[in-house]
């Protein structure tokens, strides 16, 4: 499929459908699953279709990969949980747990 679209790969009405809000219009040959998300949004798995915006932004790098999607630290939902070992900073980013109290006094 052409840039700006991406194969539906659905067996009994296959074709090429227009990207929504939050998926790259630049990549050619994107499927369902391989869908490049922009920053800034999240889907919860490779055969959704349901683009959500993230609500702390800079938590969602994007990507074509549900495991990619959540910049370091971050994880979930909307990459909206922290992992183990960080901690949310004043500006709800997920900081190490080491790096977070000289970040909020930097």
């Amino acid at each position: 499929c052409p840039a700006g679209t991406f194969d539906n790969l659905k067996e009994e009405d296959r074709r090429c459908e227009v990207v929504d809000e939050g998926v790259s219009e630049e990549v050619e040959g994107m499927t369902m699953e391989s869908l490049k998300l922009e920053a800034g949004f999240w889907r919860t798995n490779p055969f959704s279709l349901d683009i959500r915006q993230c609500s702390v932004e800079p938590a969602c790098v994007g990507g074509n990969s549900t495991d990619g999607y959540c910049r370091d630290g971050h994880e979930g939902p909307y990459c909206d949980v922290c992992r183990n070992g960080y901690t949310r900073d004043a500006f709800r980013l997920c900081q190490s747990c080491g790096e977070s109290a000289v970040s909020v006094f930097v």
